[in-house]
């Protein structure tokens, strides 16, 4: 299923263009600065804490933790859903990063809930990340 819905760039940075092109095979990464540790979303290309100037992207694992929540009731393009829950997600081991996307599930997770994700095409060579509920693997 590839999703056609605003939310991803029209213009890959050459900052960024190492995260979508991991994302087309599938690896959600961050940035991580190999001097101090910390790891960073959205892509800078300099550390925010040390200045280091050579970030490596690396991949992150869930589980993830709803941080906050909402349930979007308005359609964001022709024929598309009106009515689906936006989670706000916070990667505790990855420097507190946090990213925003959908949650495919009946019923919206509450605050603090675990989840997972997957990487779902939309627009071409772009993807969004859709959470659902963790189940330990994915």
């Amino acid at each position: 299923m590839t999703l056609d819905l605003p939310g991803v760039p029209a213009r890959i940075t050459p900052e960024s263009e190492p995260f979508w092109a991991a994302g087309v095979d599938g690896e959600l990464t961050v940035e991580r600065c190999p001097d101090c540790g910390l790891h960073q979303f959205p892509p800078r290309g300099v550390c925010r804490a040390c200045h280091g100037r050579e970030p490596r992207f690396v991949p992150v694992r869930p589980p993830g933790v709803v941080h906050s929540m909402t349930v979007n009731r308005n359609a964001w393009y022709p024929d598309g859903p009106a009515e689906f829950p936006l989670v706000l997600v916070e990667f505790p081991a990855f420097s507190g990063v946090r990213f925003v996307g959908r949650y495919d599930g009946a019923e919206p997770p509450g605050f603090g809930a675990e989840v997972g994700f997957r990487l779902v095409p939309a627009l071409g060579d772009r993807f969004q990340v859709v959470f659902h509920a963790w189940d330990g693997r994915s």
